[in-house]
């Protein structure tokens, strides 16, 4: 079997992928373009490598999968699929057409605001926290099963979920997590606007996913309504632009940017055309 954890930005991946390593699961070790952080190690956490060589190795058909990320490559060698390995952020269906055995999906979760907590103590500029955290706003909205694990605080609780999941494994569908997440929603009390934004826009968002009746034609005219209302009560700056930019003033900086409707609600609608056709 091999296993394939993920989750967004600050929620502790690596953290939980580094003890079963030491617990002697398989480390697959990525490739990535960008930069290392001050207590990762070449070849331990990733393969640092320029862009011109990651794109070199594409074509080599060097990698099992790859993504691009804010202009950053993340990639899994084909070599490095065997089992009982460990996967961080990998595409499953990329992966399964080279290993033909189970794969288990691990969602590793925690509050916006502790993985807000986390990836700022990086020193990740706000522009690029905002770019982050936005784009997964929308990245996990899609159909699979997995197994969910909360990882708030970061320690031996957290391995123990995983162990136990991995040794007997319940997975749920994540829309019925995201229905869970919904439910218990409860706007943070938080004077910096960029979170408060964040977290309003992943709750929208996973509503608007979660509901069947809405159209992915329909979804950009949705969100501008709420987080036009979401801004007027906060006194923000919000505009929208025919052309589907938006710009929002948060904390006294401008960003600017667009939705992507199609990873809201464009890989269902696409699947129920091919069962149609």
């Amino acid at each position: 079997m091999i296993y394939i954890i993920k989750g967004k930005n600050g929620a502790g991946k690596t953290f939980l992928a580094n003890k079963l390593y030491e617990l002697g699961y398989n480390r697959a070790i990525s490739y990535t373009t960008r930069e290392p952080r001050e207590t990762e190690r070449e070849g331990y956490d990733y393969k640092f490598i320029t862009k011109e060589k990651f794109e070199q190795l594409i074509e080599d058909d060097f990698f099992a999968e790859y993504q691009s990320r804010d202009t950053t490559y993340y990639g899994t060698s084909v070599e490095s699929i065997k089992d009982k390995v460990i996967l961080i952020s990998s595409d499953e269906k990329k992966v399964a057409r080279y290993y033909k055995e189970k794969i288990a999906i691990i969602y590793v979760e925690a509050s916006i605001e502790k993985r807000y907590q986390r990836v700022s103590s990086r020193g990740t500029s706000k522009q690029e926290i905002f770019s982050r955290f936005h784009n997964e706003n929308m990245d996990f909205l899609y159909d699979f099963r997995g197994t969910f694990i909360n990882n708030e605080e970061e320690n031996d609780s957290s391995l123990k979920q995983l162990i136990n999941s991995m040794e007997k494994p319940e997975s749920i569908e994540n829309r019925t997590f995201l229905k869970r997440k919904l439910k218990e929603f409860n706007a943070i009390d938080t004077e910096d606007e960029l979170l408060a934004f964040l977290q309003f826009e992943e709750y929208l968002l996973r509503g608007i996913y979660i509901d069947k009746r809405i159209e992915a034609k329909e979804i950009q005219k949705i969100y501008v309504k709420y987080i036009t209302k979401f801004a007027e009560r906060k006194n923000i700056l919000f505009e929208h632009n025919g052309n589907g930019l938006n710009h929002i003033r948060l904390n006294n900086e401008d960003y600017y940017y667009k939705l992507d409707s199609n990873k809201i609600k464009g890989k269902e609608e696409k699947e129920n055309e091919k069962e149609i056709n």
